[in-house]
């Protein structure tokens, strides 16, 4: 699921990259997609650590700023 968040996130930053009130929010989702990316990498190497944990909450935060910050951005520019 993850992945597929990802994808989607890279997805919208090609779409909205080119539309004027969205660009700022494109730029965003590529960053927030490369962050996850990373961290879903880091998490997936120790897996077997003590901190698994720790890494999987630091891993889903991109995932959950996404979530707050693309419906805020569709109320504010709707």
């Amino acid at each position: 699921m993850g992945i597929l968040t990802i994808a989607g996130m890279i997805a919208l930053w090609f779409r909205l990259n080119s539309i004027p009130g969205w660009s700022t929010f494109a730029i965003f989702s590529v960053v927030s997609a490369v962050v996850a990316l990373i961290l879903l990498i880091i998490s997936g190497i120790f897996i077997e650590g003590n901190y698994r944990g720790l890494l999987e909450r630091l891993g889903v935060t991109p995932f959950q700023l996404f979530y707050f910050i693309m419906p805020l951005m569709i109320f504010l520019n709707n």
